[in-house]
């Protein structure tokens, strides 16, 4: 046990310098005495510390170590890594040992697989009753949402809802900001906007984007913009990439863009930081729209491009083909646009389309403008629909068939294209005089 102790300072720095080599070294030790919690711990630095590139399987084992000794938190790490890699037996064998035993994370876990895995709601209801009555807000909110949406026969709507309050008394943020969206929404009980105001100001003190942004909406409804950047400023780096552009498209669409740019580009970036591919994309429509700042706005659609955003590609296809930006100077508009195209972006396949027919940056080809129409018109572009009609009409690109042609004019009419009418007309003539 001392050897661990020794470790345990060497690890995180308690009256020595920190250093994971000593650490492992006492730990090491400690665990071939067979202490158990040595064992465990040494599993946590082999998962978590990136020290060599077989950690998993390390870690593995020293884990396996621990649990056959009993250690109940070691068989819940077992119990995760076996799921994550699919082993779902395994994985259920060492949740339920966990569980069994009081473990709240693995009653908690193992029910949402029961859930999901095996369709087993009663005995998952079993286990998240045992984890909320420990106090488990994970659970207590799960099964109050669970209950709400009247999916647990066992327990009633209201009793739903008292579990999701109970878990956000409990400091659960989750359970705050879907209490707030209830009051504010009057589910279950009575609209209360000043309820539901105080459930997401606990969530927003906790740092939560998604109970900010629902504040930032109801103190704009009353015209307090002060508040609301008040509200958005200062949001923590990290989080949901989808939170940040839900952010941002609120601050769009509130009326006052202009009083919001710096707020709306910062939410952008950390959108872009955090992983979004179509952040940069969104930023620089904004930019366009508001501020015609092609420059800027070519920046963006870079950051979304090298992510392979297909609407990106071709959008900053279009403006390098169409703007003299210096950073277009270093990029191929066609390579963009096609690149696009090949990526399912039916403006793109429309656009590729309109270049070979008029032979714009490429050698005219109306077979090759036939084939990107037909596929920008099978995912409902209507400009594509109407000129694969044409060209069925004349056979230029494709086997001359009248039939085919009515057939594109009378879905690009349904989509309310008034030339494709005029070329109706036009067929019913032919076919019909």
């Amino acid at each position: 046990m001392a050897a661990r102790y020794i470790g345990l300072a060497y690890q995180f720095g308690l009256g020595v310098e920190s250093t994971l080599e000593e650490a492992i070294f006492w730990l090491h030790h400690a665990s071939t005495l067979g202490d158990t919690k040595a064992s465990r711990y040494l599993g946590y630095i082999y998962l978590d510390s990136g020290l060599r590139p077989d950690g998993e399987q390390v870690a593995s084992k020293y884990f396996e170590r621990a649990a056959s000794s009993g250690d109940v938190f070691a068989s819940l790490e077992l119990a995760r890594m076996r799921y994550n890699e699919d082993n779902i037996d395994e994985a259920v064998k060492y949740y339920n040992y966990a569980a069994s035993r009081g473990v709240a994370d693995a009653q908690f876990e193992l029910a949402i697989l029961l859930i999901d895995v095996f369709d087993k709601n009663a005995e998952a209801l079993d286990l998240l009753q045992a984890a909320a009555e420990e106090g488990h807000t994970d659970s207590l909110l799960f099964s109050g949402a669970m209950a709400l949406a009247g999916m647990f026969n066992g327990v009633a709507r209201n009793d739903g809802f008292r579990r999701i309050e109970l878990a956000a008394e409990l400091g659960s943020i989750d359970a705050q900001v879907l209490l707030g969206n209830l009051y504010l929404e009057g589910i279950m009980i009575e609209r209360n906007v000043v309820e539901a105001m105080d459930w997401f100001h606990l969530a927003h003190a906790a740092g939560d984007l998604r109970a900010s942004v629902h504040l930032a909406i109801l103190y704009e409804s009353l015209d307090s913009r002060e508040r609301v950047i008040e509200l958005l400023s200062g949001s923590p780096d990290e989080g949901d990439p989808d939170i940040f552009l839900q952010a941002a498209d609120f601050l769009i669409t509130s009326g006052h863009a202009g009083e919001y740019k710096d707020l709306i580009l910062d939410y952008f970036n950390k959108a872009h930081l955090n992983g979004s591919s179509s952040s940069g994309f969104s930023a620089a429509q904004f930019i366009i729209q508001h501020y015609d700042d092609y420059e800027e706005a070519i920046d963006w659609l870079v950051k979304s491009s090298q992510r392979d955003h297909s609407g990106a590609k071709f959008l900053l296809g279009t403006l390098c083909a169409e703007v003299e930006v210096k950073k277009c100077e270093y990029l191929d508009s066609f390579e963009l646009i096609y690149k696009s195209a090949t990526m399912g972006n039916a403006d793109a396949q429309l656009s590729l389309g309109l270049m070979y027919a008029e032979g714009d940056s490429v050698i005219s080809d109306e077979k090759i403008a036939a084939s990107w129409f037909k596929e920008s018109a099978e995912q409902g572009n209507v400009v594509a629909m109407h000129n694969l009609g044409v060209l069925y009409l004349s056979g230029r690109g494709v086997n001359e068939d009248l039939t085919l042609a009515e057939r594109w004019f009378e879905k690009a009419v349904t989509k309310g294209y008034q030339e494709s009418e005029e070329m109706l007309d036009l067929i019913s003539s032919l076919l019909r005089p």
